[in-house]
């Protein structure tokens, strides 16, 4: 259960690649990949593309750029 009162994006023009806050635990197929709002570098799940095309070549290369929900 999340507590949408207490979710933060942290994100800034300057520093795009930070994680919110508020979110303390996420477990992907049964392992735990944030815990204690900290993430543990467990990769259990897969990036999801919105356009087919994008899913072609190394996915954790592009899994941050736009386009890109990431499941983890």
């Amino acid at each position: 259960m999340l507590d949408e009162t207490t979710i933060n994006d942290t994100t800034t023009d300057e520093n795009p690649k930070q994680f919110p806050i508020g979110i303390p635990y996420v477990i992907v197929n049964g392992r735990v990949a944030v815990d204690n709002e900290r993430r543990t570098r467990v990769l259990a799940g897969q990036a999801v593309s919105r356009h087919p095309s994008d899913r072609l070549g190394d996915i954790r290369s592009h899994c941050c750029s736009p386009g890109f929900i990431r499941v983890s």
